[in-house]
């Protein structure tokens, strides 16, 4: 959150199967680890808000994080 709260940024974690199966899969080598089967996201993304009004963000950006 910024300062004055008219900003923000959300990480969202990309999706694991649990916490165990991601460190095994790191262990044995297995990228990406921990992934969920079938799942497309292979990365965390982040995403940049703006408040417009008292109550309604605005994205303003929207990535895959790179690490």
């Amino acid at each position: 959150m910024s300062p004055d709260q008219t900003y923000r940024v959300r990480i969202d974690p990309r999706p694991i199967t649990s916490p165990l199966a991601y460190f095994s899969d790191k262990v044995k080598g297995r990228e990406p680890a921990g992934a969920l089967k079938g799942h497309k996201d292979t990365k965390a993304t982040a995403t940049i808000e703006h408040l417009e009004n008292a109550d309604q963000w605005t994205r303003l950006w929207s990535g895959n994080l790179s690490n």
